[in-house]
């Protein structure tokens, strides 16, 4: 028996729905709204044992005054009764759990078994009578009967339109519950209900789709019953009480008029939460969405078109935004242009390296819809021409550009392309201190004030983040994470991983959080040839997390505060070499094959880690000291080597400069040059 202690517990646990809790399936309609509805009541649920429903779930739910509230009978049975799921032959002698939606119609399995939101406390014998009948109407059907005891409800053969099998039909009092019960299994299981159709009897009810889900015939009376008895205080308080134990709610209880946006006479109108039909509303653009730009080069420009569209408005709209470097010409929509949809086109154009953020309001009247604009302005690198060629080095420079902590100088021979972008570069940096994210969220989390929180008292939580390249660095990547333990918790564990693109982890690091908090750093070794994730979860219930930013890198990153910084370093050969960390705008590059033809470009690295794009590449071939006669192949010695060179040439095969192949100065590369390179070998 659940004792008090519990009740009082589950009582404080009790919650309506949280501000938001719908808000990611504001402006979508019919099987669009549906599936949204779907994702968000199917996340992070929790499943009651089905043993455990008289003990741990319908004191709270299903009871009152301390008796069971039960829609198939007129019995009263106590919290704690003799005659729990007992055997019976009449009305009064048991009370069991019914399937409202019959559990052979899903093949007994879970989480649908126990699914608070369709398993009611009901009367044994009333329940073996309606048995996996589907529902519906019938005139003159057997209702039970013990003495004061009778059931609610009637077993016959069905009148309501479109269906004449046997059908059980509760009492008026309680069909506006069962539609609505109905409703959410159909979006709760959205995406499995489909394939249900062959099970048992349910082919009787379900079309075999997931878009409408029912048969006509059934859909029909569901969204007359539905109509007919409005959703009452009992299914509210039932509804907040699931919530708490189940983590998720029947959303045709807290907003009835969803029935009509997905199956009923709203069918073509978007939905909106708190949205009177009568009333004006600026549908698009979706206030807080965010319209991101990309990577723009400086000086040029990137535009998008954000549509704006409206209904029943009375006031024109006005256009306002800021942000440097956004800009828009339009400053008016008429109604009429609202009501028929309009855009409005927003140019980013910005003279400097810039992470952009900015806001286009959309107003008419006492109504607003706000966007954040975000875009990322790039330089693209000029290189001048090589200064102060020598037959193994030359000079590189090029023109400066803005918030610069370095510059990255590639060279390389004829036909080879610049390498990767660096060794240490910024992949993500998420904010989270306003509790917001793009990560995917996993277990318990929850937006504080401040920060965003893994874990409750019972129950640990994650975030993985997008997928990210690090075919750069071999798979290596650094993960720096702003976190402190919550309140007064202690040895608080924090696990950073990275996953491969099946979710497999493959390098972990797990820390302590301390409660003052810090920035703690994880090296870890990822799929090279493959997409990787990061995973930043808590360990243990009780144990929960502050999270207030998260970045990644590719490559080891670990010595950094804030963004790479490199020293001058070169790797390569004397034909190919990348130069990383020159803090000036010029570098003289040594060392490389004599006489060679190569080309150079040069990027920016910003002081946030982020990079510019590679200038255009400019030529430039060594030469410019003195050439002793016949040394073809520029070693430094004449002998039979250089012969094998100018023979090459000769033929095509080989390309020298001319001035070391014109062995007899006669203007011209031929047969004639090789036998007086032969003479100076032999002298």
């Amino acid at each position: 028996m659940l004792s008090l202690l519990l009740l009082a517990v589950m009582a404080m646990n009790a919650a309506e729905q949280p501000a938001g809790y719908y808000k990611r399936a504001e402006g979508y309609k019919q099987k669009a709204l549906l599936s949204q509805l779907c994702t968000i009541i199917s996340a992070n649920t929790k499943v009651i044992a089905y043993d455990d429903l008289f003990d741990d779930a319908y004191p709270y739910t299903d009871a009152e005054n301390g008796y069971f509230i039960d829609m198939y009978s007129n019995v009263k049975y106590s919290i704690g009764d003799s005659r729990i799921n007992k055997s019976y032959s009449k009305v009064g002698q048991s009370v069991n759990r019914e399937h409202s939606f019959p559990q052979s119609w899903f093949s007994e399995r879970s989480p649908m078994k126990s699914d608070l939101f369709h398993v009611y406390p009901t009367d044994g014998y009333v329940n073996n009578q309606r048995s996996s009948y589907p529902y519906g109407e019938c005139e003159g059907g057997t209702r039970l009967t013990n003495g004061e005891y009778y059931g609610k409800g009637r077993l016959g053969n069905c009148t309501a339109p479109g269906y004449s099998g046997k059908v059980w039909e509760p009492d008026d009092e309680y069909k506006g519950d069962f539609a609505r019960t109905y409703f959410y299994m159909a979006t709760r299981y959205n995406t499995q209900i489909a394939n249900w159709n062959g099970n048992g009897t349910a082919g009787q009810i379900l079309d075999g789709t997931s878009y409408p889900v029912y048969k006509s015939w059934y859909l029909n009376l569901m969204l007359k019953w539905h109509r007919q008895d409005p959703v009452s205080e009992k299914e509210i308080k039932r509804n907040n009480a699931a919530f708490g134990l189940q983590n998720n709610r029947n959303p045709y209880i807290d907003h009835p008029e969803l029935v009509e946006y997905i199956w009923g006479d709203k069918q073509d109108l978007e939905w909106y939460e708190g949205y009177i039909d009568s009333n004006p509303i600026i549908t698009l653009p979706t206030n807080g969405s965010i319209v991101d730009f990309g990577t723009v080069y400086t000086g040029s420009t990137a535009t998008r078109t954000i549509e704006v569209k409206g209904r029943n408005l009375t006031d024109n709209l006005t256009i306002a935004l800021s942000g440097e470097g956004f800009s828009t010409t339009t400053t008016t929509i008429t109604v009429d242009e609202a009501t028929a949809g309009a855009t409005v086109a927003v140019v980013y154009n910005s003279n400097r390296h810039a992470n952009a953020q900015g806001t286009l309001s959309v107003t008419s009247g006492t109504l607003k819809s706000t966007v954040t604009l975000k875009a990322r302005a790039i330089d693209m690198m000029e290189a001048d021409e090589a200064t102060e060629v020598t037959p193994t080095s030359f000079k590189a420079s090029w023109l400066p550009v803005e918030d610069v902590q370095s510059y990255t100088l590639y060279v390389s021979g004829k036909g080879v392309a610049p390498p990767p972008s660096g060794e240490v570069k910024l992949l993500l940096d998420e904010d989270l201190s306003d509790g917001t994210t793009d990560w995917t969220t996993g277990g318990a989390t929850y937006s504080e004030k401040t920060s965003f929180r893994l874990g409750t008292g019972s129950s640990a939580g994650s975030i993985t983040s997008p997928a990210v390249d690090l075919s750069a660095t071999g798979g290596l990547m650094t993960v720096l994470v702003d976190a402190a333990a919550y309140g007064s918790d202690t040895d608080v564990q924090m696990k950073m991983s990275v996953l491969d693109a099946k979710g497999t982890v493959l390098e972990s690091k797990t820390v302590t959080v301390e409660t003052a908090g810090g920035t703690y750093v994880a090296v870890l070794h990822g799929d090279a040839e493959a997409s990787n994730k990061v995973k930043i979860e808590s360990l243990a219930s009780k144990k929960r997390i502050l999270l207030t930013r998260a970045r990644v890198y590719s490559g080891d990153a670990s010595t950094l505060e804030n963004a790479p910084r490199k020293v001058v370093a070169e790797t390569g050969d004397s034909v190919k070499r990348e130069i990383t960390g020159i803090t000036e705008t010029s570098y003289v590059v040594k060392n490389l094959a004599k006489f060679g033809t190569f080309k150079y470009q040069v990027k920016a690295v910003y002081n946030d880690g982020t990079e510019s794009a590679y200038s255009e590449p400019v030529a430039v071939t060594l030469e410019g000291s003195e050439t002793l006669p016949g040394d073809v192949d520029g070693n430094g010695t004449v002998d039979v080597s250089d012969v094998t060179a100018l023979i090459n040439k000769v033929l095509g095969s080989a390309d020298f400069p001319v001035e070391r192949c014109d062995v007899d100065g006669n203007g011209k590369i031929d047969v004639s040059d090789v036998t007086a390179l032969i003479n100076l070998v032999l002298v």
